[in-house]
């Protein structure tokens, strides 16, 4: 057996060992956290259509009261469509992005997304109140259950 045989077979195989290895490296230092990026903007997208969905459902106009007077004259105050429980707000919301507790023990869950920031309130479970804000302007609405509330910003 000729040794420069064996010894050219050994460095062409150490070779493309070689070649293996820096490929994998290349994925895992490229392809991975570019795929991981991609994985999470899809997430906050969806969680964007979610917070406008719900925003849709839940916030309604009452067209029986106008706002006589200020900067929303004439308009129509917005209440909630309905008082659902905090489980029946996190079905159809998803994890929050925070959670906070007021002093009377009220729970305070946010959810953020592309365009929109969505903050429900809830007394002993039930929701009352909702905060709705566009992020890229700071305009927003305030919503309870009560259009005698409704303020916007």
């Amino acid at each position: 057996m000729d040794s420069r045989g064996s010894g050219a077979a050994w460095t062409r195989i150490v070779l493309i060992q070689l070649a293996i290895i820096a490929a994998l490296a290349a994925v895992l230092k490229f392809y991975l956290p570019g795929m991981e990026k991609r994985r999470e903007a899809a997430v906050v997208r969806e969680r964007e259509d979610r917070i406008q969905a719900f925003a849709r459902t839940m916030i309604v106009t009452d067209p029986t009261r106008d706002i006589p007077s200020g900067p929303n004259a004439g308009k129509h105050p917005q209440k909630l469509l309905r008082q659902d429980s905090l489980d029946e707000v996190q079905s159809a919301l998803g994890a929050p992005t925070s959670e906070s507790r007021d002093f009377r023990g009220g729970d305070h869950l946010t959810w953020t997304g592309t365009s929109h920031q969505l903050e429900a309130a809830f007394d002993r479970g039930i929701l009352y109140y909702v905060r709705y804000e566009d992020l890229h302007t700071g305009h927003g609405v305030m919503v309870y259950e009560s259009a005698g509330q409704w303020q916007t910003y």
